[in-house]
């Protein structure tokens, strides 16, 4: 969990899980879509910067990089999950945050989330 005291730096760190998956191969076959799916999930070292309101981290089997902003409660950024670029939305709020994120490419799709407790 985060810990955000006035007395020191505002800086903290965190070892939540993640859980993401990318699904690839797609294709449209008599009006089915159909894929391939590979999901993944580990720990993410996530540092949370309160001063300068950013959040960033890597996942420890470094398919799942973080780079975010928060405004209040507000978690939005970038990731990378599996080298698919996506979009990071959130809340993040005394100890805890929760972010989820979703991307795509050309031939590919992933999504995933993480918790903060």
């Amino acid at each position: 969990s985060f810990n955000k005291q006035r007395d020191i730096p505002r800086h903290a760190r965190s070892h939540p899980t993640y859980e993401g998956a990318r699904v690839a191969g797609i294709d449209l076959d008599n009006g089915r879509l159909t894929g391939f799916a590979r999901k993944a999930s580990g720990t993410i070292t996530l540092e949370a910067d309160f001063a300068g309101n950013t959040l960033s981290g890597r996942s420890d089997n470094d398919l799942l990089k973080v780079n975010g902003t928060f405004d209040d409660e507000n978690l939005t950024g970038t990731v990378t999950y599996r080298d698919i670029p996506g979009a990071l939305r959130g809340k993040i709020g005394g100890s805890e945050a929760i972010g989820i994120f979703h991307g795509k490419t050309s031939s590919s799709l992933m999504a995933g989330g993480f918790m903060v407790k």
